[in-house]
């Protein structure tokens, strides 16, 4: 076994350990069907970005990219959540595996020390496939998670101008004469009595 190389057959061998997750993921996936959540095969529209100064923009414009912002920061959370089942278990998938190999590792007598051992199972095909998967989920999960993050922003950034516009033209506070607002202002932060 301290041969670097692994047959086909022992790799398929370890690979058939962390079946389970493999099935696990499958049952996740129904279970979350069953419950309604449908997730989207496709983006609602290309993702939406702000083009300009937004201040310049009319109501009505801000509105309907604000309505873009949410359908794509909506099919995104659907992403992100759908790849969660995928992450986890293929987490499981890899630490099983690995572990599965190590002990295979310890009882042979060519891998004297630990980072031999480690070593060892780092480079197993059938870890390096676990691996593989386990990789390409946490990547993928993280890039929709830092996509999200930048909608987010955006939205935020079109709703404070939107209740801004809103505020001005209801009359909010900037329509207050200066004297009452100073009043108000004072009236909010009241010493605490000691």
């Amino acid at each position: 076994m301290s041969d670097t190389h692994v047959s086909k057959e022992e790799a398929a061998r370890v690979l058939k350990i962390g079946e389970p997750y493999l099935k696990l993921r499958t049952q996740l996936e129904k279970d979350l069907k069953k419950s309604g959540f449908v997730p989207a095969s496709e983006p609602p529209c290309e993702e939406p970005y702000i083009q300009g100064n937004i201040s310049d923009m009319t109501e009505r414009t801000l509105k309907n990219l604000y309505d873009k912002f949410l359908a794509f920061y909506d099919y995104l959370t659907d992403l992100i959540t759908h790849q969660e089942v995928y992450l986890h278990t293929t987490k499981e998938r890899a630490d099983t595996i690995y572990a599965a190999i190590f002990l295979e590792a310890v009882k042979d007598k060519g891998l004297t020390n630990a980072e031999a051992r480690k070593c060892f199972v780092q480079v197993h095909p059938a870890y390096m496939v676990a691996k593989h998967d386990y990789l390409y989920c946490k990547q993928y999960h993280a890039a929709q998670e830092e996509r999200r993050r930048k909608i987010s922003k955006s939205m935020d950034r079109l709703y404070r101008e939107l209740m801004l516009r809103a505020q001005r033209d209801s009359g909010g506070d900037s329509a207050m004469p200066s004297a009452e607002r100073q009043t108000r202002i004072k009236n909010m932060f009241r010493p605490v009595n000691g």
